[in-house]
């Protein structure tokens, strides 16, 4: 078995135990999903060398920080994510709410650390006067990031934590946070490279959000996500090492997601009516003539103004940290 794996049924965030959610998830099954809905890229995501080191994983929710976690835990390797990058899109992140955020807090003439920065596009919306350097482990992103001349440096928080003596006004992380496996060395070595009066900007998939009840949703499955936060979690998470909350910012559901809430909001009322249980992968005949009608309905509804939903929680929330 990998040594990657972590087989403890404590919550990797505070060590309680943890309240087990579902059990048997059969990674073959999600193997067969990840094939399936990346057919559109010139080769599927083949999952297999991750997915054949366990049979079953199990998702569970610890009853003291509210973080939700996946054992044993199996994340994406470089390959993984450069089938990923196949999809242009997928390090893009245009129009992202945690970009429109950060650009009004971070202060012209600033040093900025991007952790997990993708293919450096962050840097595109900063003042020319900032400082930026990205961390990546994606080397097909290094490689795009090189060409558009960002500088974006293929390592681990925790290796460049150890190359530079340099401190940081600001210190972001978009969408990376559910993909880590060891919280206590990502947060200390964020830590050590901030500065005293420094600010830590963290945007993540908010799991209070309709994204919670999407079956099947293959970016928020392992081996893309291993960690599941919402409100109660990251509140929690700044608690714990010692940081104060500045802001909380949960974002409104935006036009880009709306058919996937509308999706998610029908699929679970046919599921509820007939009486199916929640189980975050499904594959069964039924599950398919469900979210086959679901989607139909999700397409025809989202033409309706989309004001009616101005108020909907959207997918993303984004904290803001400071050294006590």
């Amino acid at each position: 078995m990998n040594s990657s794996i972590k087989n403890t049924l404590h919550c990797p965030l505070c060590g309680n135990p943890n309240k087990l959610i579902e059990d048997s998830i059969d990674t073959h099954e999600l193997k067969n999903i990840w094939q399936e809905q990346t057919a559109h890229l010139n080769e599927a995501v083949d999952i297999s060398r991750i997915s054949d080191i366990t049979t079953k994983i199990d998702y569970h929710k610890c009853s003291k920080c509210d973080l939700g976690f996946f054992n044993p835990q199996i994340p994406g390797d470089n390959q993984f994510y450069g089938d990923l990058a196949q999809d242009s899109l997928y390090y893009l992140h245009e129009g992202k709410s945690e970009f429109d955020y950060s650009t009004e807090h971070i202060t012209k003439g600033s040093c900025v650390l991007d952790v997990g920065s993708g293919r450096g596009v962050f840097s595109k919306y900063l003042d020319s006067s900032i400082d930026y350097t990205g961390l990546e482990l994606s080397s097909e992103a290094v490689q795009l990031a090189k060409e558009d001349q960002i500088n974006v440096l293929n390592m681990t928080i925790e290796d460049f934590v150890k190359t530079t003596q340099k401190k940081y006004d600001f210190i972001v992380s978009f969408q990376v946070l559910e993909h880590i496996e060891d919280i206590e060395s990502f947060m200390n070595s964020i830590k050590k490279l901030l500065k005293e009066d420094g600010k830590i900007i963290f945007a993540v998939p908010n799991n209070q959000s309709f994204i919670r009840k999407t079956p099947n949703h293959i970016l928020n499955l392992p081996p893309h996500h291993l960690l599941h936060w919402n409100n109660q979690s990251l509140t929690f998470l700044a608690s714990h090492f010692n940081l104060k909350v500045k802001d909380i910012f949960c974002e409104r559901l935006s036009n880009t997601h709306l058919r996937a809430y509308l999706y998610s909001l029908t699929y679970d009322f046919i599921r509820r009516i007939l009486f199916i249980p929640y189980r975050q992968i499904r594959e069964s005949f039924v599950r398919k003539i469900i979210s086959k009608i679901s989607w139909k309905f999700a397409s025809i509804a989202a033409s309706i103004n989309s004001n009616l939903f101005k108020n909907t929680l959207g997918q993303t929330i984004i904290i803001s940290m400071q050294k006590k």
